[in-house]
């Protein structure tokens, strides 16, 4: 059991606001289990392209994975982003190596 000590209103599970005063409020967490591995995973890598920079992310989706490549390229333009499966290098933002 965790306690918050919360201000004027807290939420419930209903997505309701208890605004029964101040005073704690309790609930029961499951342990969260990190998910290390994933199917796609963007990255940013040094200039010569030979070392990851920079993790931005890791996706199960392949739609949302490619999302996220081309938002980490608009961000960064000058940047080596690479979307990769495993080894594969799906898409990469240079041309040439």
């Amino acid at each position: 059991m965790h306690t918050l000590l919360a201000g004027a209103g807290t939420q419930q599970h209903d997505g309701r606001i208890n605004s029964a005063g101040r005073g704690p409020v309790q609930w029961d967490l499951a342990p969260i289990k990190t998910k290390t591995y994933f199917a796609f995973r963007v990255h940013v890598w040094d200039s010569a392209a030979n070392s990851i920079v920079e993790h931005i992310a890791g996706i199960d989706d392949f739609e949302i994975a490619e999302a996220t490549y081309w938002a980490a390229v608009a961000r960064w333009p000058a940047a080596r982003i690479t979307l990769r499966q495993g080894a594969r290098v799906v898409m990469k933002s240079w041309t040439g190596d």
